[in-house]
């Protein structure tokens, strides 16, 4: 074959192949949202099932987002215990909430104080393994996370692009995961829980939706942390 024809080929070739290899490639499904509410499941997959404390713990989860911004809350005891946070992911600030009974606390973290909730985490790496899977009607894509030199498992962590938040994860402990985690697990205060997406809605959520109920007392960073530390230790007693 001469090098014309060689040339040829490959020119009139190789982008038919290309174009019958990404053809072949499964389409992502999931409706492209900026605004909206996604239900997940809580459970706790290293805490014995007999153990009487579960049924305190909060067992559902709801995020609702929009314009950047979104809040993770979850409740248990019919409301007698709350937490969770409100983000902006605009100006960087996340406010947390605790409520206890009718103790209810709130403190601010920005980009630089955001160590005092997430410093204790080890470090990690992620790999994208290039798997997908549909959780809650949405294509979602497979990260490893693992910690070198640490005696932790490692373990896996599915995210949506779908829904749009920038930097949606600047505020947690896993800041590197690139989208919105729709199957995670957190370890933090002896305790892990695992949060799986159950459905998406699309709906208007109402602009002071991520401002902090007035009746909650501001502390300080430090005293947030002791407060959350606490509280999850003694549902462990």
């Amino acid at each position: 074959m001469t090098t014309f024809f060689r040339r040829f080929f490959c020119i009139l070739v190789i982008p038919i192949v290309l174009s019958t290899f990404h053809s072949c490639q499964t389409p992502e499904v999931g409706k492209v949202l900026s605004e909206g509410k996604v239900a997940y499941d809580v459970t706790y997959p290293e805490l014995d099932s007999n153990n009487v404390l579960i049924k305190f713990l909060p067992d559902e989860m709801e995020m609702h987002f929009k314009e950047n911004k979104y809040s993770h809350i979850w409740q248990a005891g019919l409301g007698l215990f709350k937490t969770g946070y409100y983000a902006d992911c605009n100006s960087k600030e996340m406010h947390y909430i605790l409520k206890l009974i009718n103790v209810k606390y709130q403190s601010m973290f920005d980009t630089e104080t955001i160590e005092v909730l997430n410093g204790d985490y080890p470090d990690y790496t992620i790999e994208e393994t290039g798997e997908r899977k549909e959780i809650a009607g949405y294509t979602c894509h497979e990260v490893l996370v693992e910690f070198p030199g640490e005696e932790l498992k490692p373990f896996t962590v599915w995210y949506t692009t779908h829904l749009k938040i920038k930097d949606v994860n600047w505020c947690n402990p896993l800041s590197k995961i690139p989208g919105v985690m729709m199957e995670y697990q957190l370890s933090r205060y002896d305790l892990t829980m695992k949060f799986t997406a159950t459905e998406v809605f699309e709906e208007v959520i109402a602009p002071d939706a991520f401002n902090v109920p007035k009746e909650y007392e501001k502390i300080s960073n430090k005293r947030m942390e002791y407060k959350i530390r606490e509280t999850f230790f003694s549902f462990q007693q």
